[in-house]
């Protein structure tokens, strides 16, 4: 390029628009006859370049001569394209500074040292910086001037070596064939690089190279300008990973394609550069490797296009552990730009599972009892995998049964085989003999802690059950409490190997589960109890049967029931609950144990019994009815009557005893110190019937009180029922006395004077019952004409209301009237009666009578009217045959007991209910 010291500025003028109309004119003309040169029809020429630099801060490079001239002037420009913005270099010598603007076109070329030089100088590596060293060029303001040079050399050696065209340089310059030798050694080097497909070359040769010529121009003056930008093309590399069995991408169970380590290797037979990485791969070296990921995938990209390449799988790098894993090839392919997927299969892991079977109890593959047998017991295996799993060609979704397997005569386990990498649940559907199904899943992995061989157990308990019924009496009667029986296991053979005695509570209830009472509660204690006597009770004492293959008894467990699998006999034995009963229940139940859990329901046991029962009914023995009178004489007896009706067994002995008591202190009724009791013995041919009982007692002490007769019924010496009911009216029965004395008032004799008014007294003692309302009313007879002694034409008669606190008391009832036209030697009787007081339906008060005393011949009720004196003057003797009878105390004394003896008892029965609830 020319000196800007020697160009005038109207030269420079003239130069530049000559260059220009030169440039323009080219550039025509060479787009017209399409003629430019190197063009590479592979790569598309470029119509969107831009050139840009600031001639304010134009960035000037030069190569100072030894004359201290500045020759190569380089400005640097910027080239600015879709693929990017690159550094653009001079490439003619001495001419004018190049093109700026946009919407440049420019051609693609195949100048190699060309390219070669732009590379080392624009891509820095390692392997261009030892190239600028050797040189000794920096990439710095002179550097770049160098490559200026360089370029315009390799461009047009001999403009270049011929210097500028306004100046000697050749001859003036005394350096410049130092200059111009430098400059042809670089080109050398670049071509040797080339020839001898040298390290940097190969680094380059990918690159396409760029030129903005002077012959898109009219001016010719103008400079060209090249640049480089990559042309590497790349491709990838992708390996699924799939199932061998399924040919998909979706693994087996729960096996994953992930980890799996694969290699991309130089298959090229040459080395191969890549610029993502900058480095040179050897044929064979291994220029890519990685794992797949969780879809089975793994990508190698940016490969340099246009090699071959093989692919290969390693067991070094993997870390899968579901799938086989071997060292293999994959496959070789020539890469394009548009890449190449290779699918490689793998089997999968696969393991077994080995089910044993235990007995629970014994804890082995024995079984405890002849009776047992885990032949037959199935199970089954289920995929419990997140993916199918394929065995035998088959494939098996989540949740679906794969195989069942039974177990032999002698087996103490199976085993599922060619089981793919997974989860897996075994059931077991099917139990042996005796044993129950054991229902807990169990869930097996494989691998389990990187064993492909599982072994899982499933113990089983021998099949338990229990049995229960209720015990009633006459066909869904009452509850019998205390009943014994026993259960006896039977062998195969139907003989008893095993008895154990239950009893009944007292809800009638027999029930051997644990959840009743526990097993444990005094484990088959009425075995010994029952052997010792047949009075059994019911305690709570549990039931537990097992024997193991010596005949010793199994340890007793409250979790599960009483019988094992097998035959039972449920027997009802004699015992006092059940003496009375007619229909024993004895071998008539056989039951089968033979499923888990089991609880057998008898439901009722009914027997025919007897029932026992009393019913009395206590009055007067003399008139039958619930009122006694009685005399308050000692010695006098009273005898009552209570008639029972009673139901008992037939044919069997009783004894029925009876015993008074007193109401009002609920206690036995005391006579002289004793109770009064009473018994009969029954030997009945009926089951029911009637019987009487007489209580015979001096009830003189004791008048005013209401006696109960209790009953009791005994079998020997057994108490069976009683009738004790203190309240019961039917059993009570009431004792009552009342007793009179007349006289004459005034002077206390039985004589009454004649012609004259006079008042009979009678004294009046009773004994009732107390707090009663009671009506006593008497009425004076004549005892000759034994009608009412009437006065005046009216009846003598007296009154008296009590209401007693206490049972016995005494009154005076007096009766006035005058013995004027009464005979001498008349005699008056006093007529008393007892009446109580009760209120009827409307609260009236009606009178009751309770009792009378109406007896002519009672010495003690009667008076006489006075005889007049005989003509004699001896004084007239009573009718009594006594004289002064009416002072003699002995006549009052043997009156008294003649009205206790002979005195009429009148009783009338109580025909109100309310006077009878108030007695």
């Amino acid at each position: 390029m020319l000196s800007l010291k020697k160009l005038r500025i109207k030269k420079r003028f003239v130069l530049f628009v000559a260059s220009m109309l030169l440039l323009v004119t080219g550039a025509f003309l060479a787009i017209k006859q399409n003629k430019i040169e190197n063009t590479n029809a592979a790569t598309p020429d470029r119509t969107d370049v831009t050139i840009t630099y600031d001639p304010e801060q134009e960035n000037w490079t030069w190569w100072v001569t030894s004359q201290g001239r500045h020759i190569f002037r380089s400005p640097i420009f910027t080239v600015h394209t879709s693929g990017g913005n690159y550094t653009g270099f001079c490439i003619d010598p001495w001419l004018n500074i190049a093109h700026t603007g946009s919407s440049l076109e420019a051609r693609v070329t195949e100048q190699n040292r060309m390219k070669l030089a732009i590379y080392i100088y624009t891509v820095n590596n390692s392997v261009t910086s030892q190239i600028l060293s050797n040189w000794g060029v920096s990439r710095n303001n002179e550097g770049f001037a160098r490559f200026h040079a360089i370029l315009s050399y390799i461009n047009t050696p001999t403009v270049t070596e011929n210097g500028p065209s306004d100046g000697d340089y050749p001859n003036t310059v005394a350096n410049w064939s130092e200059m111009m030798s430098w400059l042809r050694a670089r080109v050398n080097d670049l071509g040797s690089y080339i020839d001898n497909n040298a390290t940097v070359w190969q680094m380059a040769r990918d690159y396409q190279l760029y030129n903005l010529s002077k012959a898109q121009t009219s001016d010719v003056n103008l400079q060209s300008i090249a640049w480089i930008e990559q042309n590497y093309t790349y491709g990838s590399i992708t390996v699924q990973k799939q199932d061998y069995d399924s040919s998909s991408s979706t693994p087996q169970g729960n096996a994953n394609l992930q980890g799996i380590h694969f290699q991309v290797l130089n298959n090229s037979g040459s080395r191969i550069y890549n610029p993502r990485t900058d480095t040179f791969y050897d044929n064979g070296a291994v220029m890519a490797e990685g794992n797949t990921n969780a879809s089975g995938v793994v990508t190698f990209s940016n490969l340099p296009a246009g090699h071959n390449y093989k692919v290969r799988e390693t067991t070094s790098g993997s870390s899968n552990v579901s799938y086989t894993i071997t060292n293999s090839d994959v496959g070789t392919v020539t890469l394009s730009t548009s890449g190449h997927t290779f699918n490689h299969k793998n089997q999968v892991k696969r393991g077994q599972v080995t089910v044993n079977k235990v007995d629970q109890d014994t804890n082995s593959c024995s079984n405890k009892s002849s009776e047992l047998s885990f032949a037959g017991t199935k199970f089954q295996i289920i995929n419990n995998s997140t993916n199918p799993v394929i065995i035998n060609g088959t494939s098996y979704a989540k949740n679906a049964a794969i195989a069942t397997k039974t177990l032999g005569e002698n087996d103490c386990s199976v085993t599922f085989t060619d089981l793919p990498y997974g989860s897996y649940i075994i059931k077991e559907t099917a139990a042996g003999n005796g044993y129950a199904v054991n229902s807990n899943p169990i869930t097996v992995t494989i691998p389990t802690n990187n064993s492909y061989s599982v072994s899982t157990t499933f113990e089983n308990q021998p099949i338990r059950g229990d049995l229960k019924f209720v015990k009633l009496d006459n066909e869904g009667g009452s509850p019998m409490a205390n009943v014994v029986f026993s259960i006896s296991a039977l062998d195969k053979n139907n003989r008893i190997k095993e008895t154990h005695i239950v009893v009944s509570d007292q809800n009638g209830v027999v029930n051997t589960s644990s959840s009743f009472i526990p097993h444990s509660n005094h484990t088959n204690g009425y075995d010994a109890i029952y052997d010792a006597s047949n009075q059994v009770s019911f305690l709570g004492y549990g039931t537990w049967f097992g024997l193991d293959a010596s005949g010793q008894p199994l340890e007793v467990s409250d979790e599960v029931g009483a019988l094992p699998y097998g035959t039972y006999i449920i027997q009802e034995l004699k015992c006092d609950a059940n003496f009375f009963c007619s229909n024993i229940m004895n071998q008539n139940a056989t039951i089968e144990i033979d499923s888990a859990n089991q609880v057998v329901d008898l439901g009722n046991w009914n027997n025919t019994c007897a029932k026992f029962s009393l019913k009395t009914t206590a009055s007067d023995n003399a008139d039958g009815d619930k009122i006694i009178e009685t005399s308050l004489t000692e010695g006098s007896t009273v005898t009552i009557k209570d008639t029972v009706e009673y139901c008992v067994k037939a044919g069997l002995d009783f004894t029925i005893k009876g015993i008074l008591m007193d109401k009002e202190t609920r206690e036995p009724l005391m006579v002289n110190g004793k109770t009064v009791e009473s018994e009969v013995r029954l030997n009945s041919e009926t089951e029911c019937g009637t019987t009487d009982m007489l209580f015979t007692f001096d009830a003189s002490a004791i008048a005013g009180k209401e006696v109960v007769v209790f009953e009791k019924l005994y079998y020997e010496d057994t108490l069976i029922t009683s009738h004790e009911d203190i309240n019961d009216e039917g059993q009570t029965v009431y004792l009552i006395a009342l007793t009179t004395f007349a006289k004459n008032k005034a002077t206390g004799e039985k004589i009454l004077p004649r012609d004259e008014d006079v008042i009979i007294e009678d004294t009046v003692r009773y004994c009732v019952i107390p707090n009663v309302k009671y009506v006593i009313k008497g009425i004076v007879m004549n005892r000759n004409t034994r009608s009412e002694l009437l006065i005046d034409g009216e009846p003598v008669e007296a009154s008296v209301t009590i209401t007693p606190e206490e049972p016995c008391g005494e009154i005076t009832m007096d009766y006035e009237l005058n013995t004027s036209g009464l005979e001498g030697g008349v005699e008056l009787v006093i007529f008393e009666s007892l009446y109580a007081i009760d209120t009827d339906d409307e609260d009236e008060e009606i009178e009751i009578e309770v009792l009378s005393h109406k007896d002519f011949d009672n010495a003690f009720e009667t008076v006489q009217i006075e005889l007049p004196a005989p003509d004699t003057g001896y004084i007239t003797v009573p009718k009594t045959g006594k004289s002064d009878a009416g002072n003699d105390n002995t006549v009052f004394i043997l009156g008294t007991v003649i009205v206790c003896v002979s005195g009429y008892i009148i009783t009338r029965k109580i025909s109100r209910k309310k006077f009878l609830k108030r007695m």
